[in-house]
């Protein structure tokens, strides 16, 4: 067990350097920045090891009833991920810190990164819908149109994850005013079958905070949380 736990720390380790590596060389990052990013990611880290340990006891304790183990396993399911995954969620404190500490000019220059990552990641899960046979295989002029829409207005991670494939399914479900004149009726009707089966595993993907942030949520608490608004929000709140 000690082994494993080594093995993990060391790959998270190196998924860290690996993610600076990557937004220094899109940003030209300062040092300063580094190491704010370094405490951030190696916080992410220690708190992940914390909540094993917390767990780990509730293993080897008394023998589980089935709701027990059910809702165990549902806690442990994002801790035996993360390991594997090879960047930091949207919801980690690395990219919080990110997203606090570049400039203005870095973060247009990550955010021009970023999306083509995302139209990488896009058209990699078109693909394999494409060898998966499901009937979904768009015309060259609506798959690109598929990828702009979607890349301009969902709410993506921001590289390739364990799941793309599920996030893209939700995403082009919410966007669907806007993608379903790209396909034929016969596509569309086979494109929803997939998108409620995405959104079974849903709730498991936020249990594990894989389903990206929600920009607008974050740019309107970015809103209130300024002093002015501050300010106006406890006065209406004030009987």
């Amino acid at each position: 067990m000690e082994q494993g736990a080594t093995n993990a720390r060391k790959r998270m380790d190196s998924a860290l350097a690996t993610e600076i590596e990557l937004v220094d060389r899109t940003c030209s990052l300062t040092d300063a920045q580094k190491k704010k990013l370094r405490l951030a990611g190696r916080g992410d880290i220690h708190q992940f090891f914390s909540r094993v340990s917390e767990l780990r006891p509730k293993l080897t304790s008394a023998p589980l009833n089935q709701q027990e183990y059910v809702k165990l396993m549902a806690e442990l399911q994002p801790l035996r991920m993360t390991p594997q995954s090879t960047t930091f969620s949207e919801s980690s404190l690395f990219h919080k810190t990110l997203r606090r500490v570049l400039t203005d000019e870095q973060r247009t220059r990550y955010r021009a990164f970023e999306r083509e990552q995302q139209v990488k990641m896009v058209e990699s899960v078109l693909m394999n819908w494409d060898r998966a046979a499901v009937g979904l295989k768009l015309s060259e002029d609506n798959r690109r149109n598929f990828v702009d829409v979607l890349v301009e207005h969902a709410h993506l991670p921001p590289a390739r994850c364990p799941y793309s494939h599920y996030i893209v399914l939700l995403e082009a479900g919410r966007l669907e005013e806007q993608l379903k004149p790209l396909l034929t009726k016969e596509k569309w009707g086979k494109l929803q079958t997939q998108i409620t089966q995405a959104r079974r595993v849903e709730p498991q993907l936020r249990r594990m905070a894989q389903c990206p942030r929600l920009a607008d949520d974050e740019d309107a608490y970015a809103e209130l949380s300024r002093p002015e608004n501050k300010r106006e929000d406890r006065k209406r709140k004030t009987p």
